[in-house]
């Protein structure tokens, strides 16, 4: 009889299968495409999702080796796929509980554009990476929901996590392979075939980039620099990018996966239509390097070009960006050039001498210079405010003395120059006695002279008896001449006479200067030929010989200079007064140095023009004219001297030399400094609130924004959030509560004292640059706002300019000979001058007044040609046309270096590998291993994958655990079985150990021996336990067979017991490789011939016939020994223990699962075709045929197959559904064996009336 049809049961169309056991029998119970699934615990490799293993080399890369330590705990994941592997491919599944809580992933969210910066590492739940409504799989838009969170990645398209269990480094560059370096109209063919994300002119390569993933952390710049293998390739700042090559063939280290040439465009194919899309290709390798990646493709291919891809710097032609932190690169891009004003008026670079006969005070020395003055006040030789004391030059002496003292008196300000050094000078007294001189002639009345030379040695000491370096070195005050006489009467009487003091360098009113007429002349001053002649300097000249060596010395500086090959950046005042004197370049003017032992020293100089009287009574000469002035409105290149608003900007000056050479530019900008005077400046925190003190009240308003350079670690931009002081939070100061939290140096507070600066960093608070270059000469350096119009810097006496980089952007001349045509897209620049521009980089770009999204700023240079009408001249052609500011007839734009040509190193991204805790791993308990297994039970998104027959096929389940002494043993895993139907479980009883040693229940006899009998009622009932040990209950008891004891297997020489599932399974699978044709699939695995356990040193304990009689009854499988036929598998029984059918035999099971699967396969072929009775008929048969040849393969009796209008009523037909009823009668085995041998008497057997 059919079962009835519940029609509201079925819910998809598909092949249902059903069993009903009808093979009961009539009597009392008596005492009696070939996969393997594996599901345990590991503490690495891939989470709850199933992983094909071929071999064990497979398992050791997903899982690792052989956990001893778990196997401690019970747990035989490792060893239980190892031992099947043996046989066939291996399912394995790791079930590990996790905490959302605890169980955290660190990913990390990375800019691919340089207008934004990389996020910092951050952590999620490992479940929010992953698709949980199955098998778990990593999951892309589950990543993108989880970075979505963090409002920061808004504009961050790449997102990398690690989901391996080791640490590892990740270097993402531009990419090196070429190939790529195509315009996106040429590579898709045509202008309307380009995405509309992309900019149209930009290549291919330049999305491309290249991602290294390496084991360990390569980001401690600090230790690598110095490490004795990884110092070759690190500094502390990163990879060196020179030694990018040599790094990555390194020997020491461990590649997982270096890729080359991936593309942030989705899905991107090349020529060869291989996948280069990043996020498919690094996903594919995720089990190897642990490396999961998502890329935001909604972000990506919007309607119009975003920006959020930019590996060349197109966003950075703004100038506001001061710091790139994107992919593997990290640099700061603008460099604070800080700049003070330079007078010409500095040691070692003024050299000067030269005064009137009546006025022995120079021109170039006034008592009270102008900040603007070009002075010599730091000449090589110079003394400031020392005076000699004694009365006049001389000190004349009458009588007799024995002693006297001279001083020389240093004023607090008093300061020498000496050796290119300033010292501070101190007074200087010198005793003079009758007693420190020893006359030549000790004659009575006997005279004698002596001579006591002062100098400043040089160390900056004034002392006497100098030695000959102080001599030649120093610099000599004067000369003291000692005259002692012996007493006319008493020989041995002598005294001081007379002292006469001769100045050299300093006299009683100071500082004594060359004086035309006796030390130098000059001929020709107010002509274009002058000529200085230091008097008395020809043949040699000692040391000694002070006043001489003086002008010696002084002619060698000057000569120094003027035949050094530097002369041309030497510069000498020339005007009719000093006031409005103006600077002569040496370049311009001939020089001839008279130098030789038989004439004086002589300094010819022949100027362009006639100068004035001012050289008639000396000369300044400046070394370097490197002269910075700042005036309030801009500074110039000129002769002239600075006025307030328009100061001066020398050739040589540090600003015309950073423009000239492109490190400052065009938009380069400073801040206004708004403080006059100095200030104590003070960073603090009350009560969480953030201040800035000031000593002085400050007129902030709303919202102003300031920055204080002076501070050592607040050095960012605060927000001034109420501008009304607070003068009581910190007594003594006028303080501003700030928006920005403040880094104190001290718990407590940071404190500037003296502070001679705060910027104005509002809008209105920046002065930007704008520079003028005339004839490759006269540099005009304009301060204006950001519309470039002119404003003023009134406060600041030193600039600090922000620039981006010079290997990175430089304002360009623009070209424009006599006879050029412009063209839009090409421009004519120096080619000696800018050497940098080369093909592949970038000028700035006009920008279409219509363009929708992010502009692309940059045109490429696809060319440089020198210019046919001048060779000095090189001609730029470029993609697109050239943006060229005209600033009163001066041309410029702006050169760009693509990103990866100005950096040095590379930065690495390293995450932590992902450790799976010790609470979600076996721990050795029951509660423990029962929380595991509730991962995969009934209910479960994990239980319904693993029994979805069309997501995963397995013929065994194994289980790789060693506990189970529960109620319902492994409960979980016999629903899974129960729930398919097309597969055989094999469970892992409890070791014989465990139910020993256990005494909750209690298994042992009163002998305390273990007792089968007592594990077949689950415990000793009498001693009340608080439940009794079962084998499960449901459904799967007729899909699983539980198996016991334990087996013994050598592991590295010692003996080890472990469970036998692993085995029992090999058993199985024994059937389906072997080559006798008596041998199917449903071949009885049991007995000496087909149930042999192979592989094992011995048994945990050894059964006996009770043993076996009473595991039977409870329908476990004992594997006992067979002497020297070894060890097999007694039974083959399911876990039904209810009744005795056909299904209490796991052969049976196996007939179905093939019978069920090659009845499913031929009805799928008939799913949605007619239900009429010829398709019917088709039906059955197809059924009978496939029946039969179960019939002559041994695994049924007999069949009978119905689907006719009986079994399908026209209620199902209406319903389009069909039943096909199969009646099976499977083939039983010889497992008991009766041999009945009866003893008869002689000859009875072969009497005429013996009968059976």
């Amino acid at each position: 009889m059919a079962n009835i049809v519940r029609i509201g049961k079925y819910g998809k169309p598909d092949i249902y299968t059903e069993e009903y056991d009808v093979s009961g029998l009539e009597q009392a119970p008596v005492d009696a495409g070939l996969a393997v699934l594996v599901l345990g615990s590991s503490r690495k490799g891939s989470i709850n999702t199933p992983i094909t293993l071929n071999t064990v080399r497979d398992l050791e890369n997903v899982y690792g080796s052989i956990d001893r330590n778990m196997e401690n705990k019970y747990s035989y994941f490792h060893r239980t796929i190892a031992k099947c592997l043996e046989s066939t491919s291996v399912i394995a599944m790791n079930i590990v509980p996790l905490d959302d809580n605890l169980d955290k992933l660190e990913y990390k969210s990375l800019s691919t554009s340089t207008a934004n910066l990389n996020a910092v590492v951050a952590s999620a739940s490992y479940t929010s990476f992953m698709d949980t409504t199955g098998f778990w799989k990593r999951s892309t838009e589950n990543f993108l929901t989880t970075v979505s969170d963090d409002a920061g990645n808004t504009n961050r398209l790449l997102h990398f996590t690690n989901i391996g269990d080791k640490k590892i480094t990740v270097f993402l560059i531009k990419s090196k392979v070429t190939g790529f370096d195509v315009n996106m109209i040429e590579w898709y063919g045509g202008v309307d075939k380009v995405p509309a994300f992309l900019y149209k002119t930009d290549y291919i390569s330049d999305y491309m980039i290249d991602v290294l993933v390496v084991a360990g952390d390569f980001t401690n710049y600090n230790a690598l620099a110095v490490d004795k293998i990884w110092s070759k390739y690190f500094n502390r700042t990163g990879l060196r990018k020179v030694q990018w090559n040599n790094f990555i063939s390194e020997k020491n280290l461990t590649i997982l996966k270096l890729y080359e040439g991936l593309s942030l465009i989705p899905y991107f194919r090349d020529k060869k239509n291989v996948n280069k899309y990043i996020e498919t290709v690094i996903n594919i390798d995720t089990t190897i390097t642990g490396l999961f990646c998502a890329f935001d493709i909604d972000k990506m291919e919007t309607s119009n070009p975003s920006g959020l891809v930019d590996l060349i710097g197109n966003n950075l032609i703004t100038g506001e960006i001061d710091e790139i932190e994107f992919l593997g690169y990290k640099e700061t891009i603008t460099e604070n050039v800080s700049l003070s004003n330079v007078y010409l008026d500095t040691p070692k670079n003024v050299f000067a001498f030269g005064s009137t006969g009546s006025t022995i005070s120079s021109i170039y020395r006034p008592n009270s210079p102008a900040y603007n003055d070009r002075t010599a006040l730091y000449a090589e030789g110079y003394v400031y405010n020392v005076t000699y004391t004694g009365s006049g030059n001389t000190t004349a002496l009458s009588g007799t003395h024995s002693g006297l003292t001279v001083s020389y008196a240093a004023a607090s300000d008093a300061y020498a120059v000496v050796g290119g050094s300033t010292f501070s000078i101190s007074s200087f007294t010198l005793s003079i006695a009758s007693s420190n001189y020893a006359l030549s002639s000790g004659a009575t009345g006997a005279s004698e002279s002596f001579t006591e030379t002062v100098v400043i040695s040089t160390d900056g000491v004034i002392k006497n008896n100098p030695s000959n370096a102080d001599l030649v070195n120093g610099i000599v005050l004067g000369e003291l001449t000692v005259v002692v006489n012996r007493d006319s009467v008493t020989a041995s009487t002598v005294w001081i006479k007379n002292v006469t003091y001769t100045p050299c360098s300093v006299n009683k009113n100071g500082f004594q200067e060359l004086i035309v007429g006796t030390d130098f002349t000059v001929t020709g001053a107010g002509t274009t030929n002058v000529v200085y002649e230091f008097l008395n300097t020809s043949g040699t000249i000692l040391a000694t010989e002070v006043q001489k060596y003086r002008r010696l010395k002084v002619f060698n500086q000057f000569a120094n200079i003027l035949n050094s090959s530097n002369k041309n950046k030497a510069t000498v005042l020339t005007g009719a007064a000093f006031a409005s004197a103006v600077k002569n370049s040496i370049a311009d003017t001939i020089v001839s140095i008279t130098n030789t032992s038989s004439a004086n020293k002589k300094i010819d100089l022949t100027f362009a023009s006639a100068t004035t009287a001012m050289l008639a009574n000396g000369i300044a000469l400046y070394a370097t004219d490197n002269e910075f002035i700042i005036g309030t409105d801009k500074a110039i290149t000129k002769n002239g001297k600075a006025s307030i608003s328009e100061g001066v900007v020398a050739k040589y000056s540090t600003l015309y030399t950073k423009y000239y050479d492109g490190a400052i530019n065009t938009k380069d900008f400073f801040y206004e400094n708004i403080l006059g005077s100095t200030m104590n400046i003070v960073f603090f925190d009350v009560n969480g609130d953030d201040y800035i003190g000031f000593s002085s009240n400050m007129a902030f308003s709303d919202n102003d924004k300031i920055i204080v350079p002076e501070s050592l670690y607040n050095k960012g931009k605060f927000t001034i959030t109420n501008p009304v002081a607070n003068t009581t939070v910190n007594a003594g100061y006028y303080s501003f509560l700030v928006n920005e939290n403040i880094t104190a140096e001290t718990i407590t507070a940071e404190t500037i004292t003296g502070a001679t600066k705060l910027y104005d960093a509002n809008v209105d608070g920046k002065h930007y640059l704008k520079f003028e270059l005339v004839n490759n000469s006269t540099l005009t350096a304009y301060f204006q706002d950001s519309a470039l119009t002119a404003t003023s810097a009134t406060n600041n006496t030193i600039l600090d300019i922000y620039s981006q980089t010079s290997n990175y952007r430089q304002t360009v001349e623009i070209e424009i000979p006599t006879g050029y045509t412009v063209i839009s897209n090409k421009i004519l620049v120096n080619g000696a001058r800018y050497t940098e521009l080369k093909k592949g980089d970038y000028l700035e770009a006009v920008v279409p007044t219509d363009f929708e999204g992010v502009p692309k700023y940059l045109t490429r240079i696809l060319s440089k040609t020198v210019y046919s009408g001048d060779s000095s001249l090189v001609e730029i052609t470029c993609d697109a046309e050239i943006k060229k500011y005209d600033f009163n007839g001066d041309y410029q734009t702006n050169y760009f270096s693509s990103v990866d040509n100005f950096i040095t190193t590379y930065k690495g991204v390293t995450l932590n590998g992902f450790k799976i805790r010790e609470a979600c791993l076996p721990n050795g308990t029951e509660d423990r291993q029962k929380t595991i297994l509730q991962t995969i039970a009934k209910g479960t998104d994990l239980y319904k994958s693993l029994t979805n027959r069309n997501g995963i096929n397995f013929r065994y389940l194994v289980d790789a655990y060693g506990l189970g002494l529960t109620e319902y043993s492994k409960q979980e895993l016999v629903d899974i079985c129960g729930r398919r139907l097309d597969c055989i479980g094999f469970i892992n009883m409890p070791s014989m150990k465990l139910f020993k040693n256990s005494s909750n229940p209690y298994f042992l006899d009163d002998k305390k021996i273990l007792s089968t009998e007592f594990i077949a009622l689950g415990g000793n009932e009498e001693l009340n336990p608080t439940f009794l040990y079962s084998l499960a209950q449901g459904d799967g008891l007729t899909s699983v067979g539980y198996f016991t004891p334990n087996v013994t297997v050598n592991d590295n020489g010692r003996p080890l017991s472990v469970p036998p599932a692993a085995f029992v399974a090999n058993t199985y699978l024994r059937k389906f490789t072997s080559n006798l044709v008596s041998v199917h699939p449903w071949t009885v695995s049991a007995g000496v011939t087909d149930g042999r356990i192979t592989g094992i040193a011995g048994l945990e304990v050894s059964f006996d016939d009770d043993d076996v009689i009473n595991l039977n009854k409870m329908k476990v499988n004992p594997i006992v020994s067979k002497g020297n036929r070894g060890f097999a598998i007694e039974t083959e029984n399911t876990a039904q223990t209810s009744v005795v059918s056909s299904l209490s035999y796991l052969h049976s099971r196996e007939v179905l699962i093939d019978l069920e699967r090659d009845l499913r396969n031929m009805l799928m072929n008939f799913q949605w075709k007619y239900n009429t009775p010829e398709v019917r008929a088709d039906i059955k048969h197809r059924a009978d045929a496939i029946c039969q040849d179960y019939v002559n393969r041994s695994g049924l009796y007999t069949f009978f197959n119905k689907i006719d209008e009986e079994n399908n009523t026209n209620e199902l037909i209406d319903n389009q559904m069909g039943v096909l009823a199969t009646y099976v009668e499977v083939v039983k085995n010889l497992g008991v064996i009766i041999n009945q041998i009866y003893i008869e008497k002689t000859g009875a057997i072969n009497s005429a009336g013996f009968q059976l």
